[in-house]
């Protein structure tokens, strides 16, 4: 072979770029050299573990096991030597079945040729078989280009493998980098909501991340929650973490706003549609045109309303009083409500057909007082708002303030307790920090709240029980009021020692030792 064919067929194997069009170019090139000789590739399948065909598209997959000696392509494969085996070494390995009818239409005077592929690297990339006369083979064999094609061969396909592996390597890393882009975003996005919705309990940390969720979807989102939990302020982080955070949020109280200027309200009006109507009128639908309709209380929403609106989120158009037209509005909705919408559509007070449409993604949102754990933090949030709004400079919180905190019930949530921050604010002289005192009168000052503000002990106990204590050393007197006020905790808080602790501001296992010491039970 000259230089020029050398040129040639090098070009051509350099064009292929997968394995199996590789080994159509061999193919084609052992057939121009010699042309009554049939030539195969077996390669290793994903695991390794068996020899298949590189062109198992066009016949049944068969595997030779590597490691099964009992057919000569694993003897070729494990000791990397070719294998030349005329008519009667192939009589020998009768002992593999398959390997049998493999080599069944071979005639007397036919030889086989395993050729190992070796890698420039060492290992082994496949097997190249050859089938022909013996006379045809030796003839192969024996041609000066034989050799160097293969090498060239094994070359081509180390070359395409590794391309594979590049391309493998790539893809896994932008995936890799998208994913950790994808994963600080969202940390980001925590961050950010963590400033505006205060709170580190397990509960708000669910919040957080289901508003995440829902930014990223397009679904309808009925925020569900009592009064004073903020679901006003979860549909704007939704909004703001969305792709629609450039367009209008737009936000109306269907339980503030009477029956008969609801609808026009939302669906607009013409001029002259009806008595009062002197301009035309954008319905806040329309307004909500690219951003977000916020629907808060929707379950105070009138029944025969209802059904206009879930023909708006079915199409997408409303048509406003007066007129003939259609408005057409692309819009996504988020919805609140503090009552249980699915009861309500099961009585009948509520559409079922619009409950499904709007709760797509259900959002939840926890009462304060199953995530107690946030009401320090709060309370000082809402302090520093205070500070900012007002220009005041309260130095926080006393412990005793924040015990007498954590002894509200607060049916009103995170609402009600900004209330109460807002007016202690409001009583304490700037700069002092806010105690207890704030929020009750002279004669609201119980007996219990004395104790557990540690005022003068004679004010907490009778006259009797101040004697007797007065009888007492300072050790047993101490123990007897540090028994008194655990007790007291204990029976407020109903036996919940977590509460207790935290109420006292000491660490749960030191309130265990002294129940113990103490002899409380």
């Amino acid at each position: 072979m000259d230089v020029s064919q050398s040129f040639n067929i090098s070009s051509f194997f350099l064009q292929q770029k997968d394995v199996q069009t590789l080994c159509l170019a061999l193919l084609k090139t052992i057939k121009s050299k010699t042309n009554a000789c049939d030539v195969s590739v077996l390669q290793p399948n994903r695991r390794a573990l068996e020899l298949i065909p590189v062109f198992a598209d066009q016949q049944p997959v068969k595997g030779w096991h590597i490691h099964d000696f009992s057919h000569p392509f694993a003897h070729a494969w494990q000791s990397g030597m070719p294998q030349l085996l005329d008519y009667s070494n192939l009589l020998c390995w009768r002992q593999n079945q398959d390997f049998v009818d493999c080599i069944r239409t071979l005639k007397n005077g036919m030889s086989l040729f395993i050729v190992p592929i070796s890698a420039p690297r060492g290992y082994i990339l496949g097997l190249v078989v050859f089938t022909a006369s013996s006379k045809e083979m030796d003839d192969l064999i024996s041609q000066p280009f034989f050799t160097p094609l293969l090498q060239f061969f094994s070359l081509c396909w180390q070359n395409i493998l590794d391309k594979i592996t590049v391309q493998h390597e790539r893809k896994y890393l932008e995936e890799s980098v998208s994913h950790y882009q994808e994963k600080e975003k969202v940390r980001q996005q925590e961050m950010s909501l963590s400033s505006v919705l205060r709170g580190s309990s397990q509960a708000m940390g669910t919040v957080r991340k289901n508003i995440i969720t829902a930014a990223q979807s397009t679904l309808s989102v009925l925020i569900q929650g009592e009064t004073g939990t903020g679901k006003e302020l979860v549909a704007s982080a939704i909004h703001y973490l969305s792709g629609r955070v450039k367009n209008p949020f737009v936000a109306v109280n269907c339980a503030a706003i009477p029956e008969h200027l609801l609808e026009s309200e939302l669906f607009g009006y013409k001029k002259g549609a009806f008595s009062g109507a002197v301009v035309n009128k954008k319905g806040l639908i329309a307004q909500a045109n690219g951003g977000v309709l916020f629907l808060d209380e929707i379950g105070d929403m009138p029944l025969s309303l209802q059904a206009k609106l879930l023909r708006v989120l079915e199409t997408y158009s409303c048509r406003p009083l007066g007129e003939t037209k259609d408005v057409h509005s692309d819009f996504r909705l988020i919805a609140a409500t503090h009552v249980d919408l699915n009861h309500k559509s099961s009585i009948g007070e509520f559409r079922k057909d619009l409950f499904y449409r709007i709760c797509q993604f259900p959002l939840n949102l926890p009462p304060l007082a199953k995530r107690d754990n946030d009401i320090e933090e709060l309370a000082h949030y809402f302090v520093e708002l205070y500070n900012k709004s007002n220009g005041c400079n309260i130095s926080g919180i006393e412990h005793g303030a924040i015990r007498y905190l954590y002894r509200q019930n607060f049916s009103g949530n995170v609402r009600e307790l900004r209330n109460y921050i807002e007016y202690a604010c409001a009583k304490n002289s700037n700069s002092k920090p806010i105690t207890s005192m704030c929020w009750m009168s002279s004669d609201q000052y119980s007996q219990q709240d004395n104790l557990l503000e540690g005022d003068d002990l004679t004010a907490s106990t009778s006259n009797q029980e101040a004697q007797q204590l007065l009888s007492l050393d300072l050790r047993q007197t101490l123990a007897r009021y540090e028994k008194k006020i655990i007790h007291d905790y204990l029976s407020y808080h109903k036996g919940n020692r977590t509460k207790v602790a935290k109420s006292l501001g000491i660490p749960k296992r030191t309130l265990a030792y002294k129940c113990t010491k103490l002899e409380i039970c």
